[in-house]
């Protein structure tokens, strides 16, 4: 296993925290366990849950469209991304944004692009090991899924987290 990891009880509060959002439907900017979250909210909210982030910054509006407007628009995603892994660089935790990745490990965060005429991440997830993502889709819940062949290909972007 890579040094670049979450040591293993790290990781163990990790998946533990991410899996008790299983079940909690898909409601855009929601962040309430049980109640409703996005893809990107319950990833953040187990994050400091656990001590890893705190005052996590999301998005402050979002329409279920927001994806399909003009190319200038915001990549909402790799900005909420972004802004909270900036802040990791003094702490204990340090994150590596590795553009597209073929060896995934343990808690890798996944971005998500799916259409070609939309050029910003529309989707993200966690790498939950042995070939298994931890996702929530629209007009669906937060559930486990095979990392198929199809997910990889428009994986376009993983964030790696690891102590130092």
């Amino acid at each position: 296993m890579s040094s670049k990891n979450l040591s293993d009880e790290v990781w163990s509060r990790l998946r533990e925290e991410l899996r008790s959002w299983i079940g909690t439907k898909y409601i855009p900017l929601q962040k309430s366990k049980n109640v409703g979250a996005d893809c990107c909210t319950y990833i953040g909210k187990s994050l400091e849950s656990i001590g890893v982030l705190s005052n996590c910054e999301y998005p402050s509006r979002r329409d279920s469209h927001w994806y399909l407007a003009e190319n200038n628009s915001p990549d909402l995603i790799l900005e909420a991304f972004n802004s909270n892994f900036e802040r990791f660089m003094n702490r204990e935790y340090v994150y590596e944004s590795l553009g597209n990745w073929e060896q995934y490990i343990r808690g890798d965060m996944l971005l998500f692009k799916f259409k070609k005429k939309i050029p910003l991440f529309t989707h993200c997830g966690v790498y939950m090991g042995n070939d298994i993502i931890l996702h929530n889709k629209e007009k669906g819940s937060i559930s486990e899924v095979q990392f198929s062949d199809k997910w990889k290909k428009y994986c376009k972007r993983v964030f790696r987290l690891y102590e130092r």
